[in-house]
């Protein structure tokens, strides 16, 4: 019963920290203004979490 919401939460948590060291990396290296870095995040982090939910869904059902 718990484990849908449990992987939900650690999916967001993931995405997350994924999309915030793409936007540090894109900063660091490539020398990206910061307004065009927090897009990168956002993009970064709803496409990582929409491919760890689907997954996640994909696996747990299937």
């Amino acid at each position: 019963m718990l484990r849908g919401p449990l992987l939900m939460i650690v999916s967001v948590i993931f995405s997350g920290m994924f999309s915030a060291i793409v936007a540090n990396l894109c900063v660091e290296s490539l020398g990206m203004l910061e307004g065009h870095a927090m897009g990168v995040m956002f993009i970064t982090g709803m496409a990582t979490f929409l491919g760890l939910t689907f997954l996640i869904y994909w696996l747990g059902y299937y």
